[in-house]
């Protein structure tokens, strides 16, 4: 209806595990044609965690989940919600775990979705083309995104296995940052260090770590031509 769209911003829904994501993708496609915002805007947990602190594993498929909306066309993610011992911010409750004893401390979650939050909001994903040597699309994810001055790869890996990705970006770069989280505990979660690049290059071997959640954040050289 043309006379009521033009009284709307933002498409919202909720999604509760995977099953809706298709939906959101038929969704996001019309309402992107229009100028219109995709945001999710309720989901928290379907794990049946219980007492207990997610998994390391958990933790992945929520970075799963977030990527997965990020390609369906989504443009905004909104989790419900902040403070609670399978969230961001701990509650002080002892009987959820050691971790969560201490009221108002950031959680293994909230780091998990600092690898978006920090540096995929403000950017425009770009449309990739991921060819898998080993493994399935469920066992790795991907999604490519620029920003400014930077290309900025998301890449998640379920598997027991590290795998190298041979990149070939739209742009040569000139350096890199490699931000990764490997684990629940603090000194394996957002680890950073350099991406080693000795010349201007669109096309690159990176390592990913099994078991990991990647932020690999490129800077494009400065005369910005496209080589693809």
């Amino acid at each position: 209806d043309p006379v009521a769209r033009e009284q709307v911003d933002i498409i919202a829904g909720h999604i509760y595990g995977h099953a809706p994501l298709g939906n959101m993708k038929t969704v996001a496609k019309k309402a992107l044609k229009y100028g219109k915002e995709v945001w999710m805007t309720e989901h928290s947990s379907t794990d049946n965690i219980g007492e207990r602190l997610p998994t390391w594993h958990e933790q992945l498929l929520f970075a799963e989940e977030l990527n997965e909306c990020m390609l369906a066309g989504g443009t905004g993610y909104i989790y419900w919600y902040m403070r609670a011992h399978w969230a961001f911010v701990s509650t002080g409750e002892s009987k959820y775990g050691a971790e969560n004893s201490r009221k108002n401390k950031l959680l293994p979650r909230a780091y998990v979705l600092s690898h978006f939050a920090k540096h995929v909001t403000g950017s425009t994903r770009l449309e990739m083309s991921p060819t898998m040597d080993s493994g399935t699309e469920a066992d790795r994810e991907f999604s490519a995104y620029i920003k400014g001055d930077s290309l900025i790869l998301m890449a998640i890996d379920t598997t027991e296995t590290a795998y190298d990705i041979k990149l070939k970006l739209p742009y040569k770069v000139k350096s890199g940052t490699h931000l990764l989280s490997t684990g629940n505990e603090k000194e394996n979660l957002c680890q950073e260090s350099p991406i080693d690049i000795e010349e201007p290059t669109a096309s690159l071997v990176i390592n990913m770590p099994a078991r990991s959640l990647n932020t690999y954040i490129f800077m494009i050289l400065a005369d910005r031509k496209s080589v693809v």
